[in-house]
């Protein structure tokens, strides 16, 4: 099934003068790009859940 859609798609492709690809704006925000931010945004919550528990550990003399 796979091999047949990729030979009709392949077959249906559009050929771009160089100024159409140049002039091409694409994209906007992708699922990629989003799952990245997400993860920056895990990582800094990770951190900083870290470094609060450490700070909050210390100020209270509670190492255990």
């Amino acid at each position: 099934m796979v091999l047949v859609i990729q030979k009709v798609v392949m077959q249906d492709s559009i050929k771009l003068s160089e100024s159409q690809m140049l002039s091409y704006m694409g994209g906007g925000i992708s699922a990629a790009l989003i799952n990245a931010f997400n993860s920056v945004i895990k990582t800094f919550y990770g951190v900083g859940q870290n470094l609060g528990s450490t700070l909050r550990r210390l100020i209270s003399h509670n190492y255990c």
